[in-house]
């Protein structure tokens, strides 16, 4: 795998891996970031554009 690849600043794992914080809270908020990011991208990507609605088959 590339380097340029592995070493995204925007991914969540890479602003948690270079912590010093045990596994269980480094997953923690892993899972908590991913459960805000996801619904907030289908909210602002998806449910307020025409172009998305129509590509993924939504009432316009």
């Amino acid at each position: 795998m590339p380097q340029w690849l592995r070493q995204r600043a925007s991914d969540p794992e890479c602003f948690v891996v270079g912590w010093s914080a045990p596994i269980a809270v480094a997953y923690a908020v892993l899972v908590t970031i991913s459960l805000v990011l996801t619904p907030a991208a289908y909210d602002l990507l998806v449910r307020r554009t025409r172009v998305t609605r129509f590509l993924f088959g939504m009432r316009v």
